[in-house]
């Protein structure tokens, strides 16, 4: 039964690292697919390129769990991390990076402190008598519910500094907790032509008709390829 899994992470380390895998993801983690894993206190993206019976010698106390199963199916066939660890040997670049550039943006998961107000900062706000700034910031972390410290920390809310920050947790106003923030995959939408047939009311130029016939004889086909082949109709 395999039991570990060798992970190659999307960071500029040529070292790949091994996890235990938890009982209930026994039998349903796979090579290349995506996993969630804790990573020098904090938690990252990593890819499934091996699975194990056995941990490697001399790191058996060490291992610690994979904490998410990120996918059903493997986003990476045995072909394609083949080519890719290729890639990695010729031109010496670590495996984690190779995989992470092959793939959509936007899968990658990262750990970060978030931000969200405590119920004695939520009675300080409806009470009223905070300091301009910590009233912004209170009313933006009410507004989100949730949010980021890097994002509180950048323009426009970049007013408050981050020790300000953790002196009003202190004060038990606010909760600064480890949470992941990853950027979702949008689905991308394509617009299909179809010909539906039936004459025109208004007569059609040899462009035109062109055009109709060529999408009559290919069927429904994408926006995308008719402009490539007239040029933008």
């Amino acid at each position: 039964m395999k039991e570990i899994v060798e992970v190659a992470v999307g960071l500029p380390v040529f070292k790949t690292f091994h996890y235990r895998i938890p009982e209930k993801m026994i039998g349903s983690l796979q090579i290349g697919m995506r996993v969630l894993v804790p990573l020098k206190g904090r938690k990252i993206t990593g890819f499934s390129i091996d699975l194990l019976d056995q941990p490697p010698k001399g790191v058996e106390e060490k291992l610690r769990e994979v904490e998410d199963l990120l996918d059903e199916a493997p986003l990476i066939d045995p072909p394609m991390l083949r080519f890719y660890r290729w890639i990695s040997d010729y031109y010496l670049y670590p495996l984690g990076e190779v995989i992470k550039t092959g793939l959509p943006p936007g899968l990658q998961l990262k750990s970060e402190l978030i931000l969200s107000l405590t119920q004695i900062g939520m009675e300080g706000l409806g009470k009223g008598g905070l300091e301009p700034i910590q009233e912004k910031v209170f009313k933006e972390i009410g507004r989100c519910g949730k949010i980021s410290l890097r994002k509180m920390l950048k323009p426009p809310l970049g007013e408050v500094s981050r020790s300000q920050l953790f002196s009003w947790k202190r004060k038990g106003l606010l909760n600064i907790d480890p949470g992941i923030e990853g950027k979702g995959v949008r689905p991308k939408f394509e617009r299909v032509v179809h010909y539906q047939g039936g004459d025109s009311a208004q007569p059609i130029s040899r462009r035109q008709a062109e055009i109709l016939n060529w999408i009559k004889e290919k069927g429904d086909l994408s926006y995308t390829e008719l402009s490539k082949r007239f040029k933008s109709p």
